[in-house]
């Protein structure tokens, strides 16, 4: 039984407390309704409201710890870089106590799995671009390579017909040296021979000279 004083206090304080409806507390209004067959009516509604309050407190413990242990497993599951859920967006308050719903749960679980999702992206993304990158690299240094080869291949040619024309003038030159050698005589022989020649015309010279004067001793006076 209880006083009248704890009985006011008691209804004071759980009238407070929020209303629960459910199947759960219907089953448990019936047994206790049987239980307080034989007590007044204002001890039972005071014993009913006790119960009413200690069930609310019950299920908001529990929806919490079954929280908490959802949290906990979040939290064990995630990635070392991942962020906690976000939970803010969508709670309720139970009197002095905050109860974190079931879509709650499952937004941040949803905006978990997206921001898992844009990170991988983000990171498959660079990772193409880093291949991009690389195989771009290959092709520019494979154009380089065949552009220095085209280059060297090039060079040598240029460097053959340098040679060979190098070659064909220097066979053109000694071809005119050899050329003039047979037609023009030893510088020695050259002088001999001039120096034969001009004895030869000052030999002549001085025949005809004295040929000249015999036949002028031969020709007669003709007279006056």
């Amino acid at each position: 039984r209880f006083t009248n004083d704890d009985s006011d206090t008691s209804s004071n304080a759980l009238e407070e407390a929020p209303t629960y409806d459910g199947e759960a507390w219907q089953k448990l209004k019936t047994v206790v309704k049987r239980a307080l067959s034989g007590a007044s009516e204002k001890d039972a509604s005071t014993i009913r409201q006790s119960l009413h309050h200690m069930a609310i407190q019950n299920t908001l413990l529990t929806s919490e710890s079954e929280g908490l242990l959802d949290a906990f497993t979040a939290n064990k599951r995630r990635e070392m870089k991942g962020k906690s859920l976000d939970l803010l967006q969508h709670y309720e308050y139970w009197g002095p106590s905050i109860m974190w719903t079931p879509r709650s749960f499952r937004e941040a679980k949803a905006r978990m799995r997206l921001a898992r999702e844009e990170r991988e992206a983000g990171e498959k993304e660079k990772a193409n671009m880093k291949e991009l990158a690389k195989a771009n690299k290959l092709y520019n240094e494979k154009f380089a390579q065949e552009k220095r080869g085209v280059c060297a291949r090039e060079k040598e040619e240029r460097d053959r017909l340098k040679t060979e024309k190098a070659k064909e003038r220097a066979r053109q030159r000694q071809a005119r040296d050899h050329q003039k050698v047979i037609q023009k005589p030893p510088t020695g022989k050259r002088k001999a021979l001039q120096k034969a020649a001009l004895r030869k015309k000052q030999k002549r010279s001085a025949r005809d000279d004295m040929d000249g004067a015999s036949r002028k001793a031969r020709t007669p006076t003709p007279p006056h």
